[in-house]
């Protein structure tokens, strides 16, 4: 698996995790083999968006007046990865008439989705999830509404694709726990560092009144 080394060397490590996980900071780790052979892994972060332009100016948005049954979201930092999955989830709910999303420009970083839906179910309502409750079964369900609840679906499709992944393939896991790890690792660092920032900040308040 490794070739053969000069006494300090530099490697490159690269997990599924991070190919997944982009916006995940790593620290270098340094490993002693049993030949007292020093290995520097720093980790590369590997992603399809691994260059952007830059940063959206809103993270979400929402456009459109009138009727509430059709209304235009516009999702900032995303790409086609996200906006095709929701049109996918949103265009097999009996509910949504229309749906469809673009990206204005491949250097903005923003998806906008389109949303319309049924603004009349007719035949009381069958295809609604209303039914038989107190009525409402005719009451069409709003594109804010919509979407919230495909979000909520694609979620849970990505919670069981995961799940049968990592039954299958174990180091995704393990990947994705060392992951969480650091994360949580650096999160306590920085909160570290503003407690001390803080505190740093207070004595030199107390220094200039004195």
């Amino acid at each position: 698996f490794l070739p053969i080394l000069p006494q300090t060397t530099t490697a490159t490590a690269t997990t599924h995790a991070q190919i997944y996980h982009p916006h995940v900071k790593l620290s270098q780790q340094k490993i002693t083999t049993s030949n007292n052979l020093q290995l520097v892994i720093k980790p590369k972060i590997m992603s399809v968006n691994e260059v952007k332009i830059k940063k959206a100016e809103v993270a979400f948005e929402i456009r459109g007046t009138g009727p509430p049954t059709s209304r235009t979201f516009v999702l900032g930092d995303e790409d086609h990865t996200l906006g095709n999955a929701l049109r996918h989830v949103l265009i097999n709910d009996p509910r949504v008439d229309f749906t469809g999303y673009c990206v204005p420009h491949p250097s903005e970083p923003v998806v906008q989705l389109r949303v319309q839906t049924k603004e009349s179910l007719g035949g009381g309502g069958s295809n609604s999830k209303g039914d038989g409750e107190g009525g409402e079964g005719n009451v069409p369900v709003t594109a804010i509404e919509a979407l919230k609840e495909a979000c909520m679906t694609l979620s849970e499709q990505c919670d069981i694709v995961l799940q049968k992944l990592e039954v299958e393939m174990p180091e995704v896991r393990e990947d994705r726990e060392r992951i969480a790890r650091l994360e949580e690792a650096d999160m306590m660092e920085g909160g570290i560092m503003e407690e001390e920032e803080a505190g740093m900040d207070e004595e030199n308040f107390m220094d200039d009144e004195e």
